[in-house]
């Protein structure tokens, strides 16, 4: 089966008074794709459609596997050919959203959620392990990578394209130990390898004029248990779609999917993680409690811009 996606589209929950939370949401239904099946090619997804796009780069693939989820259903393995593409590409996508969350001159919602578990495939230590997730829509908007650090452990950091996209005002970071962030990789978060642990990812989309970064994008990780191990706040890559390189023409664009892959250079071949647990969804306004609906972890922070 390849649509193997449970959709509930406009929801109105109760907020605040008498206003109304519309929202789309997706829960992936692992357990109803084939075991052993690839990700379907299509090339042009159809937004509610429930299609997955498969990996176009040749470096990344992604199956349907039995019993290697976190409750021992189906997870979705992400791995490596072996050739390292690090470009910017279609990887592992999801269905989209019938409505995006986006600016609100591109979407009819202005703010989008989501979550999944993942592990390594291997139990012990293995250089070059890397896993990253993206906010998709036309193009990525935000991403968070998972990847082996020295030969003890796994780092995660997340970042966006700040005022310049210059490496000196970017926004976001490493994971630190002390529950924050910082750009230095220093005192970092150190995941163990075998480990389920929780991600979390929310986006406020902010009106406002070209060459105007004031996105919000906060990424979030806890372990097995729930216990919240750290966020990370940064903007999105509004930046660099609308000012400093014009990438996709200028062009706003908002998230109506997520993006899986694994493609840093060097990696190695075959399986890096298994991923289970994916709901992601877009909603007009927001509610207490919409993270939790998705099961996600983690709150926006005040964070100061490192500079």
């Amino acid at each position: 089966m390849r649509h193997a996606t449970l959709t509930t589209s406009v929801l109105a929950l109760s907020v605040m008074s008498a206003t109304s939370l519309f929202a789309d949401t997706i829960n992936v239904n692992l357990n109803a794709f084939a075991n052993g099946s690839s990700v379907t090619d299509v090339n042009a997804q159809t937004a509610g459609g429930g299609q997955w796009w498969n990996p176009s780069n040749g470096s990344v693939s992604a199956t349907f596997q039995s019993g290697l989820g976190r409750t021992g259903g189906t997870a979705l393995v992400i791995g490596n050919n072996g050739n390292g593409n690090n470009g910017v590409v279609n990887n592992c996508a999801t269905g989209r959203l019938t409505d995006a969350a986006g600016e609100s001159t591109v979407a009819p919602n202005k703010y989008f959620e989501a979550s999944y578990w993942f592990r390594t495939a291997s139990s012990t230590y293995v250089n070059n392990f890397n896993l990253k997730s993206e906010g998709w829509g036309v193009d990525r908007t935000t991403w968070m990578r998972f990847q082996s650090n020295g030969s003890d452990g796994i780092m995660a950091q997340a970042w966006g394209i700040g005022d310049q996209g210059d490496g000196v005002n970017d926004t976001g970071g490493y994971f630190t130990a002390n529950g924050g962030f910082d750009q230095t990789g220093n005192n970092l978060l150190k995941l163990d390898f075998g480990s389920w642990y929780r991600v979390g990812l929310t986006v406020t989309f902010v009106d406002g004029a070209n060459g105007v970064t004031n996105d919000i994008v906060t990424h979030s990780i806890s372990n097995a248990a729930g216990a919240l191990l750290g966020s990370l706040t940064a903007t999105s890559w509004e930046q660099g779609a609308r000012g400093y390189d014009q990438y996709n023409n200028g062009q706003i664009f908002g998230i109506d999917k997520l993006g899986f892959d694994s493609r840093m250079g060097g990696a190695y071949t075959g399986e890096h993680a298994y991923v289970d647990g994916i709901s992601y969804s877009s909603f007009a306004v927001p509610a207490p409690g919409a993270g939790a609906l998705l099961g996600l972890a983690g709150a926006f922070s005040n964070r100061r811009r490192r500079n």
